[in-house]
């Protein structure tokens, strides 16, 4: 019975030798240290188009002496990046592009951040348009494109005054000075413009034989606005009127202090006439379309 037992409990601890073994050599293991990576990389296209902008968070854990940037497998930053973001300003037009980041850590670099695609685009441009006193351009302030657009402004000076100077990108407009309207037409936007209109007062001619100036309207078909070039017989002050072709009045008001702009948007499509009055008299009836 006593070496029965004895036996028993021999192949007992034989059985148990390796496991205890096995057991020890598995949790004393030593694994290398992992290097956390950047967290939720995204990525933001410039407003204007071209390039774009990553942004992503700190690493889970540990904090990194920096950051690598990588776009399809290459090494974008020339020094370590310390912030949690970065622009890409040398991103060709309508290339789609790979992205991600790593984390730098004094005992290695860490695998990659998720991975983000971006195809450059145009986006849109600007046009910064601003006029002197005694005139206007329209539209002013800031206008925004898009790529390619064709756009127009109406430069405008107030009744007695003329263009002085039109300055687009500081380059002169020589075909509008003098004049008392000018449209100066963009075509093809691909990049940013500014322009700039300034007025100066009409000096008369001593020719007596200079014909007077007619009243004129402009453009002529026109979307919302109508402007009014005043003539020799314009008064400081006159009225006007606009009718349809069946001779019913549908607008009407006071041009005053050179401000010789209609608003002719409540008005549909078609063919119309505005008489200019003053002093109870008719100076001038001109037709136009409104588109």
């Amino acid at each position: 019975m006593e070496k029965s037992k004895l036996l028993l409990l021999g192949i007992i601890i034989t059985l148990l030798i390796p496991v205890w073994g096995y057991g020890h050599t598995t949790v004393w293991t030593e694994t290398e240290e992992e290097l956390f990576p950047p967290r939720n990389l995204e990525i933001h296209g410039f407003p204007g188009g071209g390039g774009a902008t990553l942004f992503w968070e700190e690493p889970e854990q540990d904090e990194p002496l920096g950051y690598n940037i990588y776009r399809d497998d290459q090494l974008l930053n020339a020094e370590t990046v310390n912030e949690l973001f970065y622009d890409d300003s040398s991103a060709e037009i309508d290339s789609t592009y790979v992205y991600y980041v790593t984390a730098l850590y004094e005992n290695g670099e860490s695998g990659p951040s998720n991975v983000v695609e971006y195809t450059p685009v145009h986006g849109y441009q600007l046009i910064y348009a601003s006029a002197g006193e005694n005139g206007y351009i329209d539209p002013e302030g800031v206008i925004d494109l898009g790529y390619g657009d064709d756009f127009d402004f109406d430069i405008v000076a107030h009744t007695g005054y003329r263009i002085d100077s039109l300055l687009v990108d500081n380059v002169v407009v020589p075909e509008a000075e003098g004049l008392e309207a000018y449209t100066y037409s963009f075509v093809n936007i691909t990049d940013y413009h500014e322009i700039h209109a300034t007025f100066a007062l009409k000096t008369h001619s001593s020719d007596s034989e200079a014909e007077p100036k007619e009243t004129n309207i402009f453009p002529n078909p026109a979307a919302d606005k109508l402007y009014v070039t005043p003539g020799s017989d314009f008064h400081r002050e006159v009225n006007y009127t606009v009718y349809d072709l069946t001779g019913r009045a549908l607008l009407s008001g006071i041009f005053a202090d050179g401000n010789n702009i209609l608003d002719i948007s409540p008005l549909g499509a078609g063919i119309y006439l505005i008489e200019i009055q003053a002093d109870n008299r008719s100076l001038i009836t001109l037709k136009f379309k409104k588109q």
